[in-house]
């Protein structure tokens, strides 16, 4: 593993539901190298769709770049001066978990997985771990978040939190707040509180900090955390995973960067509205 840490924006969907346009792969990576610098992670994130697939084929067709590592779950881009980042794959997952939807981040797992929605949340961290992810609990004290169940509850933290690796302690859209439309009040804040709260308990936790974009530039890179340096002499997934994981595990502060992002949410949930949320499967 190299020494020293790297910018790690990783929870961005680039995209609505209601906008499905295409990305544009030089545009992104050269937003993310301005806004995380060489050798940051870049984190694309499945929701109902294929998007890091999607991606991915975009790199290999149309990147004017180079690209120096190509991993079942991770790509890093060059350009001429040598410098790149990271983009890895990975999947929100709406569950099931005490019979209210509640959402798990899935990082680093392999492209054309997809792990099925609406499971019980339990086995959902048991298959994410089996295909190598890192396991996340987002926006815990937001919309679907795990926080809601758990905090108060230590049965279900002895349960659940052994098989979990961090919690998302800042996500940029849960920072909107509106009363009785999205009623949760400093979600971010009640986010490290919890962590903080929980820590001596579960040492293993590790804490994220992220954008959750849903544009193909507002917030990309915007909030990150730091965490360690993965070679892009990497040589497999597996490899890959096993430091992408300790790092994230080994990062228990809230170095980074953390700024809201408000319009976006706002924007994201205009589009929800009149798309309509669903869960429904259209992996395709």
């Amino acid at each position: 593993m190299e020494t020293g840490k790297v910018r790690a924006d990783l929870h961005n969907h680039f995209r609505t539901a209601i906008d499905m346009s295409p990305v544009d792969i030089n545009y992104i990576f050269g937003l993310g190298l301005r806004r995380l610098g060489d050798g940051g992670m870049l984190g694309i994130t499945n929701f109902n769709s294929r998007g890091a697939e999607q991606m991915f084929d975009k790199a290999k067709d149309s990147f004017e770049g180079e690209i120096a590592t190509e991993l079942n779950n991770a790509l890093y881009l060059t350009r001429g001066d040598g410098q790149g980042i990271w983009l890895v794959k990975g999947q929100e997952i709406p569950t099931v978990l005490n019979d209210k939807e509640t959402h798990v981040l899935a990082i680093g797992i392999s492209r054309d997985i997809h792990i099925s929605p609406n499971g019980e949340f339990q086995e959902t961290l048991g298959e994410i771990k089996k295909l190598g992810g890192a396991r996340v609990l987002d926006h815990p004290f937001h919309i679907w978040g795990a926080g809601h169940h758990l905090r108060g509850n230590e049965g279900l933290e002895d349960e659940i939190l052994p098989d979990v690796d961090a919690l998302e302690v800042h996500n940029a859209e849960a920072a909107l707040y509106i009363p009785r439309i999205l009623p949760f009040k400093d979600a971010n804040n009640e986010a490290i509180k919890y962590f903080e709260s929980i820590r001596k308990r579960f040492p293993h936790l590790g804490t994220l900090i992220s954008s959750d974009g849903h544009s193909k530039w507002l917030e990309i890179g915007r909030n990150y955390t730091n965490l360690h340096r993965i070679s892009p002499l990497v040589e497999s997934s597996g490899e890959f995973s096993k430091q992408f994981i300790y790092g994230i595990r080994e990062n228990k502060t809230y170095d980074g960067r953390m700024v809201p992002a408000r319009f976006g949410a706002l924007w994201h949930g205009i589009c929800l509205k009149i798309e309509g949320h669903t869960t429904k499967d259209r992996f395709k």
